[in-house]
């Protein structure tokens, strides 16, 4: 019997984008009676809910830093090749062989430290066994803060350097969000054709979403400077005492992760940040929490700011993804991404128009003012949202035969002028 098998080398517990994303798939493809086993890092013996996982891979694609300056082109490249040879054994040592004629491969998320090692590996599988296989490309390390090309594109410019080899028929490759394709098309050639990247939302997003949200506003996800953790707290102090109390928030910073890239301002953060959830409408979470938890807490929220600088500019976030997913107003910087796609997919976003304290208190002040017109328009545009990226749909076509290129059969994506 045919099975989809999910290839995620970051796979390392339950923190991160990669578990949900990886039991959105599963449920998906329960619901299509395909069996589902997600290949992922070396996991140990932590419970993952909802998802069989084989933890076959020794490489962390995030050992390697890459995202920042680069002083040294070469000597990174070097760094990046390295992963990559340790990476393609593994492939082809333990992936390969267990693979069965009929199955089906998804790939996700790979970075520059990873990428260029599935060009090869899913060019040989596709081309010598009966499997068929997507690629979902959803880093933007590529690219600079300003849009222009980085050294690491050569990383993904050996990717499809080695996938013009494979059959059409039996792998696409898509870019997620749509409106990096541009950028990568400089480095796949003009002969590259993505295909629509779907919503990978777990059902418990959807059955939550219906609730009915407070005049709340939330932060989650993992604490760094480019997702600014270090303004939350004064946010926090200013949204509070401007809304006389009416307002509630919700913290969520995880320091789990990338406590060394705070350096000596590690301490000061978590204290200001411990400080702001002790105010009285305050809820605070620290460390990884688990996706019930967290889904009740996003829905609660009428209100989700993200308040991303840096290559979050380009690169759209998991919790903005699940946020619109439910519904609920987004408030974001005002150039970049994010504003973009929230335009283009017909939601009401409210944006601020540089990365300070008092700007972005100000902008949730409006949005929580505004929900009572923007809830409705929210709700109808992710509703819209998630029919027109349908999971199921993609894994439908991913598994069933067909005649003609892999990328045609599972739908055009959606660039956004």
């Amino acid at each position: 019997m045919a099975r989809l098998l999910i290839v995620d080398p970051a796979l390392r517990g339950q923190t991160g984008h990669h578990y949900n994303l990886n039991r959105a798939v599963a449920e998906a493809a329960a619901e299509l009676d395909l069996p589902c086993v997600v290949l992922g890092k070396g996991v140990g013996h932590e419970p993952l809910p909802g998802l069989t996982v084989l933890p076959v891979f020794p490489v962390d694609q995030y050992r390697v830093p890459v995202f920042g300056e680069f002083p040294d082109p070469g000597r990174r490249i070097a760094r990046l090749e390295e992963v990559t040879e340790e990476l393609l054994a593994v492939l082809r040592g333990v992936v390969t062989p267990v693979l069965r004629p009929g199955d089906r491969v998804l790939v996700h998320s790979p970075n520059a430290s990873t990428v260029a090692a599935f060009g090869p590996w899913l060019t040989e599988v596709t081309a010598t066994r009966d499997v068929r296989a997507a690629m979902v490309l959803n880093q933007s390390d590529f690219l600079n803060t300003d849009g222009t090309l980085n050294p690491q594109g050569e990383m993904y410019r050996r990717f499809f350097a080695a996938v013009r080899e494979a059959p059409a028929e039996r792998l696409a490759v898509g870019m997620d969000p749509g409106y990096f394709a541009p950028d990568m098309q400089k480095l796949a050639g003009p002969e590259w054709r993505p295909f629509r990247v779907p919503l990978f939302l777990p059902a418990l997003l959807t059955r939550m979403a219906a609730a009915a949200p407070e005049r709340r506003v939330g932060y989650f996800g993992h604490a760094s400077r480019q997702k600014g953790t270090h303004l939350v707290p004064e946010i926090v102090r200013r949204l509070v005492a401007r809304t006389a109390g009416t307002a509630a928030v919700t913290l969520h910073a995880d320091f789990t992760f990338g406590r060394e890239t705070w350096g000596g301002d590690l301490e000061r953060v978590v204290a200001d940040i411990a400080e702001a959830a002790a105010l009285g409408p305050v809820r605070h979470h620290s460390g990884a929490i688990d996706s019930p938890v967290f889904y009740a807490e996003l829905a609660r929220c009428g209100v989700v700011t993200i308040p991303y600088a840096g290559f979050y500019r380009l690169q759209v976030s998991g919790v903005f993804r699940e946020a619109l997913a439910m519904g609920r107003t987004v408030v974001i910087p005002e150039d970049g991404n994010m504003a973009r796609l929230a335009r283009a997919e017909g939601f009401a976003a409210v944006t601020f128009p540089e990365m300070a304290a008092d700007a972005i208190a100000d902008a949730c002040r409006a949005a929580l003012d505004a929900l009572p017109e923007t809830l409705p328009r929210n709700r109808a545009a992710a509703e819209a949202w998630r029919a027109r990226h349908s999971l199921r749909r993609f894994l439908d076509t991913l598994a069933a035969e067909g005649d003609g290129p892999l990328a045609e059969r599972l739908g055009t994506p959606h660039l956004f002028a």
